[in-house]
C-alpha cells in the first residue's frame, strides 16, 4: 500500500476548514491505518458533495489538497475492504454528481470506482441496481468517458464479469456508454471547443 504522511507538504494557500478536517483525519488514518473507528471517519469526512469535493481536490487554483488528491482518493479506495458499501455509496454519488470527466482528481475517482467496481463486484453491482434510470445512465456515462478506452483495463475487466455473470441489462448499458464514448472525439480543452 502506497500511503504519505501529507503534512510534511507546506501548502501555499491557506485551507478550508473542509480540507484541513480531511487532511487530519487521512494523517490519523496514516498513523494507525487498521483503526476502525479512524477509517470511519475518513469515509465520513471525505466528500461525496460534487461542489466541495471539486474546491477541495479540483480547485480552479491548485491550491487546497489538489497536489496530493491521488493519494486521498486512494485511501479512500483502500478502505473499501473494509467498508465496502460505505465507500461504493460515496464513490457512486460523486460519479453521478461530476458527470464529466475531467483530468486529476476527477479522473482518479473514475479509475478508483471502476476499481472498486472489479474488486467488490458483487457490493456494486448491489448498490447500482437500487439506482434510479437516470442515475444508472449518468453513472455509466461517466464511467465510460475516458480519452483512452484500450489504456482503461478496469472498465473491460468489468464488462467480462458482467457478461459472465449473464447481468445483460447492465452489460448493455456499459457498453453502449462505451461505444458510445468511443464514436466521439477526444476531449478538448476549452480553448479547443
Amino acid at each position: 500500500m502506497l500511503s504519505f504522511n501529507l503534512t510534511m507538504y507546506s501548502q501555499t494557500e491557506k485551507l478550508i476548514p473542509e480540507s484541513q478536517t480531511i487532511q487530519t483525519a487521512y494523517d490519523n488514518l496514516l498513523k494507525n491505518p487498521t483503526d476502525k473507528d479512524l477509517q470511519k471517519r475518513y469515509i465520513t469526512v471525505f466528500p461525496d458533495n460534487v461542489d466541495l469535493f471539486k474546491h477541495v481536490f479540483q480547485s480552479p487554483t491548485f491550491d487546497q489538497l489538489y497536489k496530493d488528491s491521488h493519494l486521498y482518493i486512494i485511501k479512500l479506495a483502500e478502505i473499501s475492504t473494509d467498508y465496502p458499501d460505505l465507500v461504493g455509496t460515496k464513490l457512486i454519488k460523486l460519479c453521478i454528481g461530476l458527470k464529466k470527466w475531467d483530468a486529476d482528481a476527477i479522473g482518479y475517482i473514475q479509475h478508483v470506482t471502476m476499481g472498486y467496481a472489479n474488486s467488490n463486484y458483487s457490493d456494486f453491482i448491489g448498490l447500482i441496481k437500487t439506482l434510479k434510470k437516470q442515475d444508472l445512465k449518468t453513472l455509466t456515462t461517466f464511467l465510460a468517458d475516458v480519452e483512452n478506452h484500450s489504456a482503461y483495463g478496469e472498465y473491460q475487466e468489468f464488462l467480462e464479469k458482467l457478461k459472465s455473470n449473464k447481468e445483460t441489462e447492465l452489460f448493455d448499458l456499459f457498453k453502449k456508454a462505451k461505444e458510445t464514448r468511443n464514436a466521439k472525439p477526444h476531449h478538448a480543452t476549452p480553448s479547443q471547443n
